[in-house]
């Protein structure tokens, strides 16, 4: 049974009123693609903004997996997360406030100038429930910093320090 009576191929719920096969939802200008099973967001997901990729990447059960690529507005690669552990249950110290967060992903997070010579990468813990652009992640570990020209220019513990990337 699909939600939508002219489409039987997108937007369809299954026998318990679960999001199943290909979702395109539309929030103003942004346009999301995902795969779901049983309700639970299960493949490939796509986010686009004015018909531009922002970001891909893939979820298993509900939960973020895999390799997710970021891209800014001129479709140049921007951030690659690849998720270590999407259960893995932390508590951290968030700095600026001395407050304890719980986050349950794990992930490492390079970070790209626009000629796709590296420019930060560490470690990063989050939520499941984190919009993956634009949600808050805490740093974590120690952080590699470079230069334009590729150079390590300075090595730092940014553990629980809000990653603004």
């Amino acid at each position: 049974m699909c939600s939508q009576p002219n489409s039987k191929s997108t937007n369809c719920k299954n026998s318990r009123g679960q999001k199943t096969g290909i979702w395109i939802e539309l929030k103003g200008q942004h346009k999301f693609v995902s795969y779901y099973l049983n309700g639970k967001e299960n493949g490939v997901c796509y986010a686009y903004l004015n018909n531009k990729l922002l970001y891909f990447g893939e979820y298993h059960n509900g939960k973020y997996a895999g390799i997710w690529y970021i891209f800014d507005n001129k479709q140049q690669l921007i951030s690659k997360i690849t998720i270590i552990n999407a259960d893995c249950n932390k508590n951290i110290i968030q700095k600026d406030m001395n407050k304890k967060v719980f986050c349950d992903v794990e992930a490492y997070i390079i970070d790209y100038y626009p000629n796709l010579i590296l420019k930060a990468e560490g470690k990063v813990l989050f939520n499941n429930e984190t919009e993956i652009l634009i949600g808050e992640m805490l740093n974590y570990g120690i952080w590699k910093y470079y230069d334009e020209k590729g150079n390590c220019v300075n090595e730092i513990d940014e553990t629980g320090v809000w990653n603004h990337s």
